[in-house]
């Protein structure tokens, strides 16, 4: 087959997996499939059932819907998973011998965090409801006024955040009968049954005032009727995602006991507390990784983490980690605290599945060079018993770039990790132009992942160059701390010693050169076009300008203020020097402005501040505004919008980097 370059539309033809889950034999798992059509320009997930051997694989659900977080019930004759199929998430429940999926709930609002009672006979799920309790399928009608009383009202992808809370529910999985675990004003989160069913598991911060004391969370135990709940002395802090020992003796959690610090930068650790009380144990101590996946793509969001999972004898627990530009899968002795990884190629790691007895693993994951892929495993061996690349027909037409590794001294002599994606038809003997592309967090990394921008980008004849500097999770906690209450700084440093050390490249065209990013990744596009005029092109996106007025603005900005030394009103000095806006005087580089009109992370107002001040200039300054999309646009907006968005990107620095 011949194949040729990437273009943007490609992206429509891909399909992608995310959550994965193990038959109780161990020799099937169900997974999600999705996959976008362009017609509608929507995306669609369903559900399909393999073999542990990769010799059958069957789609086990059909239609123009969503069927997500599917779980295998323990006897084997079930799978519960979420679907919108009615308009709404509620929860269905499909027999493994075939036949069709059944409504367990009929609820209206927001169903997540589902799990199988150990009898199979009921689940336990989180539910809080909507504010407004509008007929399925009918678009909801506004209310006659907001009266806002919480600092925390709004969040980025799903909007204003009801009024109620998230409580724990039962349903019997036969009568779809409902019982309520929990009540009272605050959230639950994570229920957890225990091994013999008597029990259920949960998070949940009761602070008074929570609001200023988001972090801590407490553990609590509540008897399967709902009728106890006591509370198990852990140490303060953030806690989630639980999971039971197979002897029901221990808990282990993931967490942090730093609940002051809220910038990003702490590692997520791994601890364990007996289910009785006592003290907690921190697994992960001297393991210098967060024990999340803070990767950063544009194949989905991919932020949160995996399940913890015990081996049969309870001795070892397995666990997802960010690791120097990987997401891997890493085990943890209860004794010595030894930590092994488990699979070493460069991947993220989306979700897996550990089946105990047989000691498999069933796990989705991306690599550098192809977006989706699913495989097994045994513990003991790292190599697959088989895998599967979802899009290899596609692929096959494609020419694919490869990253190739590189580092270099940054800030304070440190060494900086990065990639570099030269043109699928790369000769060393032609110059290329360069584009540098920066993520967003700032406390995330650039992964050994898919990233279809940087592809088109390369298959345009761009080299492309990404990084992960300081302030990126994935190369221990003081790394990524560098980067607090100093934005711009050392990370500047990190990216144009990069980027003057590839200049030096015989294949550089180093009067060709144009920087992007997005959230972050735009404030330092902002910030590096205000201290430099080595790029001739910048497209700053979803991006932050003015400091003060973001974190009044933002839906998480009120927490910002204990990353930067105190509020704005006492530090307006600190702030405004690290506001880009401050330095729009300097800008000389042609930049495109790129943001969505509902992106409450990064408020639309930090671009139009920028816009302005820029056309008041006479600057060349473009703007372009996606109504309806939030922060996500580039990973989960409308696949014609990502289309349109990625063109003008291309359109962008071909018009000032190919002249």
């Amino acid at each position: 087959m011949k194949r040729r370059n990437i273009r943007a539309e490609d992206f429509l033809k891909f399909k992608f997996v995310s959550s994965i889950d193990f038959a109780p034999d161990g020799n099937h798992f169900v997974y999600t499939l999705k996959r976008v059509d362009e017609k509608k320009s929507k995306y669609f997930t369903n559900l399909f059932v393999s073999s542990s051997d990769g010799k059958q694989n069957i789609q086990y659900t059909h239609g123009d819907w969503n069927d997500v977080s599917p779980q295998w019930s323990p006897d084997g004759k079930w799978i519960a998973f979420l679907s919108d199929r009615d308009g709404m998430l509620n929860l269905y429940c499909i027999p493994t011998t075939g036949g069709e999926a059944r409504k367990l709930t009929d609820l209206k609002g927001m169903l997540t965090q589902l799990s199988w009672m150990p009898n199979s006979k009921q689940l336990v799920f989180c539910f809080c409801p909507a504010d407004i309790q509008t007929p399925q399928k009918e678009t909801p009608k506004p209310p006659l006024v907001r009266e806002i009383k919480r600092m925390y009202y709004k969040a980025d992808g799903s909007g204003y955040r009801p009024k109620g809370k998230f409580h724990i529910f039962k349903v019997n999985a036969g009568s779809g009968r409902l019982k309520q675990l929990t009540k009272g004003d605050f959230d639950n989160f994570f229920p957890t049954p225990s091994p013999d069913g008597k029990k259920v598991a949960f998070v949940s911060n009761r602070q008074k005032d929570l609001e200023y004391n988001l972090l801590l969370f407490d553990l609590y135990v509540v008897d399967a009727e709902g009728k106890r709940i006591s509370k198990r002395k852990t140490p303060k802090g953030y806690k989630h995602t639980l999971s039971w020992s197979p002897d029901g003796r221990l808990i282990a959690y993931v967490g942090s006991s730093k609940y002051r610090d809220y910038t990003g930068a702490n590692n997520q650790q791994l601890w364990i507390i007996s289910a009785t009380g006592g003290k907690a144990k921190n697994l992960t101590r001297n393991f210098d990784r967060t024990i999340m996946n803070v990767c950063v793509d544009d194949i989905g969001e991919t932020f949160g983490s995996a399940l913890p999972s015990w081996t049969a004898d309870g001795k070892e627990i397995l666990f997802g980690a960010s690791d120097e530009g990987n997401h891997h899968l890493f085990s943890v002795t209860l004794k010595r605290h030894i930590i092994k990884k488990i699979a070493t190629e460069d991947m993220q790691l989306f979700d897996y599945s550990y089946h105990a007895p047989t000691e498999r693993i069933a796990y989705t994951y991306s690599l550098p060079a192809s977006p989706a892929h699913i495989a097994v495993m045994k513990r003991s061996n790292t190599k697959p018993i088989f895998t599967k690349n979802i899009n290899v027909r596609i692929l096959k037409g494609l020419r694919v770039a490869t990253p190739e590794k590189l580092s270099w001294k940054g800030a304070k002599g440190h060494t900086i990790h990065g990639w570099l994606l030269k043109p699928p038809t790369f000769r060393k003997n032609r110059k290329y132009p360069l584009i540098v592309e920066i993520h967003g967090g700032p406390h995330a990394q650039y992964p050994g992942t898919y990233f279809h921008e940087f592809q088109m980008l390369a298959s345009a004849g761009y080299v492309v160059f990404y990084s992960n500097p300081h302030g990126s999770q994935g190369y221990g906690e003081s790394f990524a701390r560098e980067l607090v209450n100093r934005w711009g700084k050392p990370d500047s440093k990190d990216i144009l010693n990069g980027v003057d050390m590839l200049s030096r490249k015989r294949f550089i065209d180093r009067n060709r050169m144009g920087v992007t990013g997005g959230s972050y990744g735009g404030f330092m596009t902002n910030w590096l076009v205000g201290h430099t005029d080595i790029f001739k092109a910048a497209a700053t996106q979803r991006c932050v300008s003015n400091m003060i007025s973001m974190t009044g603005t933002s839906d998480s900005g009120f927490v910002m203020v204990r990353e930067f030394g105190g509020p704005w009103w006492k530090k307006l000095d600190n702030y405004w020097n690290m506001s880009p806006i401050k330095y729009v005087a300097r800008i000389n580089t042609p930049l495109l402005i790129i943001h969505s009109e509902n992106d409450l992370r990064t408020p639309i107002e930090q671009a139009e501040q920028l816009y302005i001040a820029l056309k008041l200039q006479k600057k060349e300054v473009e703007f372009i505004r996606y109504p309806e999309e939030s922060h996500g646009l580039s990973r989960i907006g409308r696949p014609d919008r990502r289309i349109h968005r990625l063109k003008k990107i291309l359109e962008w620095f071909d018009r000032y980097l190919k002249k």
